[in-house]
């Protein structure tokens, strides 16, 4: 069942994601999904999904690029943040909502920069580009915990808020 509930997760993430990209809009969706997972189901199963979806988008997206490692990057600060910090309550999480943000962003930007120079691009479009995606994610990332958890609650799953405490039971 959990599986399947990821599945279902990783899924509609990436066809969102697909589909206002293909607006030219980038919002890291799956990033923050992957974030979500993570915490919820261990990092074996977020390093799992970090890869597929990884491969999945730059397929996708039709580029070979550095998402599945831009993704492991992000598994990495969801097992520091559960390990470290707080995940309770949600609307705390708007924090790593920026820097899923900030990770995920800062290697394309830095990429493009070097590949047009610094000039304007940085006020024209790099940092109002960064600040749109980490607004975006300060405030999708909550709004994931709760839908998710009202979800995986109803399910009988693990949710992101208990997960500090199934941190000892999946030891």
């Amino acid at each position: 069942m959990i599986m399947f509930y990821i599945f279902l997760l990783m899924f509609f993430s990436i066809t969102g994601q697909i589909l206002i990209g293909s607006m030219g809009v980038f919002l890291p969706i799956t990033a923050t999904m992957i974030f979500y997972i993570t915490v919820c189901f261990g990092w074996q199963r977020g390093m799992f999904c970090a890869v597929v979806s990884g491969l999945a988008l730059d397929v996708l997206y039709g580029t070979l690029n550095q998402t599945p490692l831009i993704f492991l990057a992000i598994c990495g600060l969801a097992a520091f943040w559960l390990l470290y910090q707080q995940v309770r309550p949600a609307s705390i999480n708007f924090i790593p909502g920026i820097l899923t943000a900030l990770i995920t962003v800062l290697p394309q930007m830095l990429i493009k920069i070097y590949d047009n120079g610094w000039g304007m691009y940085i006020f024209n479009e790099w940092l109002p580009s960064m600040f749109f995606v980490m607004s975006f994610c300060a405030l999708f990332l909550p709004f994931i915990i709760v839908v998710c958890d009202h979800f995986g609650k109803s399910l009988g799953l693990p949710v992101y808020v208990d997960a500090k405490n199934q941190l000892t039971i999946r030891k």
